[in-house]
């Protein structure tokens, strides 16, 4: 469901604290009306329109996310109303199986059917891991009139106290499968770390050293940005005014609380006057969230050896952002990768040779 407020309007992913959200808005004083049927029964991003109002919701990381469905339905039944009741099981080990072989990837998707892809997407998209925090944190950016003791104070609802494990072969999995959220929502793996398939990002202690005005250079981890920028390469940052910022550019910026990313600009954009920029791994699909101003820490100068200031090499990023881009657009439209799709007709050709 979508919950209607005067000025803002919140948009329920299943098991990522909703309930509590409805009970939290409640206890703060805040008029709250429901609104339509959906997606098992939840209103999405594409389904609810409601202009003019500051739009949220609340993801939750895939690891945890997952054993708490499985539990849920185990306790009140499975039903027919959401895809992933195809693969039940009373077994989580098989459950999981079921889900990576038929529907990799579940809850990226998921996530992206509710809060959108870029460069439409909601204005707030808050972690269930922070939920108080992030709920107030996104009624003021709504500029809701609410009691905010009333939020902290709200007991937290639908609790599961034991939840399902892992085995290491189906975590490692479901890493992989679902990198797309993980990289999007600024998520870590159990160890810290943020080796994430499909994101280069900087180490902890390159991440403290980086702040310092005297150091900036940082290590990457991560295949995102092949064939360009490769593991373990050393980059070399500048600080940069975000109005300099052009197509083609390689940043770093911060995609969450924990995690440092380093992609490629492939379309600056205006938001309320002021630049925004799409970013996107060179050897990724999907671009990232639209990343904003205040969340840049550096433009990327050097990789190794190679000088990026040089007008060569200037030109050649702004032609890996195009074509990036219009792997995306493509992507988006086929539902098929480049590669995929040549690779396609190249096999189709050659038979009828």
């Amino acid at each position: 469901m979508a919950l209607i407020l005067p000025r803002s309007i919140f948009y329920h992913i299943p098991k990522t604290g909703g309930t509590w959200v409805h009970n939290a808005l409640v206890a703060a004083g805040i008029p709250v009306t429901e609104s339509g049927q959906s997606f098992s029964g939840h209103d999405t991003f594409r389904s609810a329109k409601h202009p003019g109002k500051f739009t949220f919701a609340f993801v939750r990381h895939p690891l945890t996310w997952y054993p708490s469905f499985w539990t849920y339905r185990m306790t009140r039944g499975w039903r027919t109303d959401d895809s992933l009741d195809l693969y039940m099981s009373s077994d989580f080990e098989m459950f999981m199986k079921n889900v990576l072989k038929y529907s990799p990837g579940h809850l990226t998707l998921r996530y992206e059917k509710y809060v959108g892809s870029v460069p439409v997407t909601l204005d707030f998209v808050g972690r269930q891991e922070t939920l108080p925090q992030d709920l107030i944190r996104a009624l003021r950016m709504a500029g809701e009139e609410f009691d905010e003791n009333k939020i902290l104070t709200t007991p937290r609802a639908n609790v599961s106290t034991a939840l399902p494990t892992y085995s290491d072969q189906i975590l490692e999995a479901v890493l992989e499968a679902e990198s797309g959220a993980m990289m999007r929502f600024g998520y870590v793996r159990p160890d810290g770390s943020r080796r994430v398939h499909g994101t280069s990002v900087l180490a902890d202690s390159d991440k403290r050293q980086f702040f310092s005005p005297q150091i900036r250079r940082a290590q990457v981890f991560g295949t995102s940005m092949l064939p360009f920028i490769r593991p373990e390469d050393k980059l070399w940052h500048e600080p940069v005014q975000v109005s300099s910022i052009g197509h083609g550019d390689v940043i770093t910026f911060s995609s969450g609380r924990d995690a440092l990313v380093t992609h490629r600009v492939v379309k600056v954009l205006r938001r309320n006057g002021h630049p925004v920029f799409l970013t996107k791994g060179d050897d990724c699909l999907n671009p990232d969230h639209i990343t904003l101003p205040e969340r840049v820490i550096g433009r990327v100068v050097r990789v190794g050896r190679l000088d990026l200031t040089r007008p060569w090499w200037r030109f050649l990023g702004k032609v890996a952002a195009l074509v990036s881009y219009f792997q995306w657009r493509f992507y988006e439209r086929f539902k098929i990768g480049v590669k995929d799709a040549m690779a396609f007709i190249g096999c189709r050709v050659f038979k009828n040779l």
